[in-house]
């Protein structure tokens, strides 16, 4: 557990479990963040203390932990909250009312969200599956697996539902996430039923500015990724507030329309990475793109490298020496980061030969390679048009 703006956590909490007596504090308390359970699995100790600890509770601003916590089951948080991360744990099973780990019994503070946190502005969600019954689930159910997510009792329906019928007008941010990868994940359900969880979104949080997909790499290869970037496209024609997109970890499947939308029709900022293999030309300026290079894969259009220049912060992972390609084609407008190194003298060549390119990062993050530092800021020591000479270099080289 951590709160904002204490030093001594720790006697806090030993005080708590001896039994002594806890004095109000004397600093407001505006974040709580709960990191684990206490002892044998009860609640942190605070809440023996229930005035003080309501007290603390009555001053936040924000709040981070279990939906199944007493303070968020029992509505103790206060009404002006502005930020909430949940995360939600969920055991699929036969939904009814005496069980109360049944997905309706952990999902109700969603259902009540915009009653319980009506100035909420950013809402983070992190769902972690059980697979072992889900296919028990299923089973019991005797039903496809499309269907069993459209059923009432199925906790993706429960979710999106919970949305629609409720309205958020003060939400700004939205990040939905998988705590685990697996082959039933909440990415899994989103790419199978993506219709139902846009419009929701779009009706739960009509102001909204940043949304971010978090979604876990082991569900690309189920689903139906064409109809998710489709739905994810009409969802951002209809979002006339958002201003941000955090993109999946992998758009796996075909996704150049969407990534053509994107990069051309849209007026929102991106961040997450795009395989080369699926970028189209950029034709609107962008503050910042992330390109990831995999294999012996080439751009479809020729005119790619060109509109990089598009982008004011562009981030490169290459793969191969031919992954350099685009460098020649960086000007001054660009400030361009490398997060890892291959082929050193094939780099250094075009670095060279670049008298336009004014800033340039090299930040590698993969281990194994061996780089040759010396020859580099040898390159860069007496390069005409680089300005940042001296802080090139912004990680550790291995």
């Amino acid at each position: 557990m951590t709160i904002d703006r204490t030093s001594d956590i720790d006697s806090l909490l030993e005080r708590c479990e001896t039994g002594s007596r806890l004095i109000p504090f004397a600093f407001p308390i505006i974040s709580l963040r709960f990191t684990r359970s206490w002892k044998d699995g009860s609640l942190f100790p605070l809440e023996a203390h229930r005035i003080t600890y309501q007290n603390l509770l009555n001053q936040l601003e924000s709040y981070s932990g279990d939906i199944n916590f007493p303070e968020v089951i029992n509505s103790k948080l206060p009404s002006t909250l502005r930020h909430l991360e949940l995360m939600i744990f969920i055991s699929y099973g036969e939904d009814n009312d005496e069980d109360e780990y049944s997905p309706s019994k952990i999902l109700a503070p969603l259902i009540r969200l915009s009653n319980d946190y009506p100035h909420l502005e950013s809402l983070s969600l992190h769902f972690e599956m059980d697979v072992d019954s889900i296919v028990d689930y299923f089973e019991h159910m005797d039903n496809q697996y499309l269907a069993a997510l459209n059923h009432p009792s199925h906790p993706y329906s429960i979710i999106c539902r919970s949305f629609l019928n409720s309205t958020l007008t003060s939400l700004r941010s939205l990040t939905l996430a998988d705590s685990v990868a697996g082959e039933y994940t909440f990415t899994t359900h989103m790419y199978s039923a993506p219709r139902l969880f846009f419009e929701s979104i779009l009706h739960f949080a009509p102001s909204l500015q940043r949304l971010s997909l978090r979604m876990c790499n082991d569900a690309s290869d189920f689903g139906e990724h064409l109809l998710f970037y489709t739905e994810l496209k009409h969802y951002l024609e209809k979002a006339t507030t958002l201003k941000c997109l955090v993109l999946p970890e992998m758009l796996a499947g075909e996704p150049q329309e969407l990534v053509k939308y994107l990069v051309q029709d849209a007026s929102i900022e991106i961040e997450g990475e795009i395989q080369m293999q699926n970028m189209v030309p950029i034709t609107r300026p962008l503050q910042s793109l992330s390109i990831r290079c995999e294999g012996h894969y080439r751009p479809p259009v020729n005119n790619i490298y060109e509109s990089l220049n598009m982008v004011k912060h562009l981030q490169v992972t290459p793969y191969d020496q031919s992954d350099y390609d685009f460098i020649p084609h960086i000007g001054s407008e660009t400030t361009l980061t490398l997060t890892t190194v291959v082929y050193c003298d094939r780099l250094c060549q075009l670095l060279a030969e670049n008298h336009r390119i004014t800033t340039l990062y090299i930040n590698p993050r993969a281990e194994g390679y061996k780089y040759n530092k010396e020859k580099f800021q040898a390159i860069i020591d007496v390069h005409p048009s680089i300005k940042n000479k001296d802080s090139v270099f912004v990680d550790a080289w291995y």
